[in-house]
């Protein structure tokens, strides 16, 4: 028969004593094991690339699942930082997470004005080890596009004729478009 022994005090001054007796393991502790949560968020950020200030994206989905033994009450999921007007949450699935189980929260990008956004989802917990976790969200705000609708051929011109040709400029983006001149690339003639 073997014997072992192993006595060790926790973070929180609680002794815990572990030993074997022949084939049986025996623990002794001055408390009880509390079961509880762990929160584990994936991924830890989203990049929404490149969008058209006023488009909105496809939501993208941010897992949360409880890794611990203890359900996991989240009590708070918000949008934080200066640029976080950029960014929705469209869906949220998440308030109480049973051990072992998962909810999912949907974020869109929707820029309002040009340039790099960034902003980070908020989410608070009763996990005692992690309270909070933030993801990262990440885009770009881009100015309208221009299209021309037009045919570029001319076809035969003889000297001192001219050919009156028409086009339509469209703007695809979502936001007012300047046009700041228009000029001939290549317009030499031969």
């Amino acid at each position: 028969s073997s014997r072992m022994l192993d006595i060790c005090v926790d973070h929180s001054g609680y002794i815990h004593i572990l030993y074997c007796l022949g084939e049986e393991i025996y623990y002794v502790t001055n408390t009880v094991p509390v079961p509880e949560p762990e929160i584990k968020v994936l991924p830890q950020s989203l990049d929404f690339l490149e969008r058209l200030v006023g488009d909105t994206t496809d939501a993208k989905k941010v897992i949360i699942s409880n890794v611990g033994e203890a359900d996991l009450v989240i009590t708070d999921i918000s949008l934080v930082w200066r640029d976080s007007v950029h960014f929705s949450i469209s869906r949220s699935s998440c308030s109480i997470i049973a051990p072992g189980d998962t909810c999912s929260v949907d974020v869109k990008f929707n820029p309002q004005i040009l340039g790099d956004k960034n902003a980070l989802l908020w989410i608070a917990s009763n996990d005692p080890a992690n309270p909070t976790e933030g993801v990262s969200l990440i885009g770009t705000g881009l100015q309208g596009l221009l299209w021309d609708y037009g045919s570029q051929v001319f076809g035969e011109v003889n000297l001192g004729d001219s050919v009156i040709n028409e086009y339509t400029l469209k703007n695809e983006g979502n936001t007012n478009l300047v046009v700041q001149g228009i000029y001939l690339e290549n317009g030499a003639v031969d």
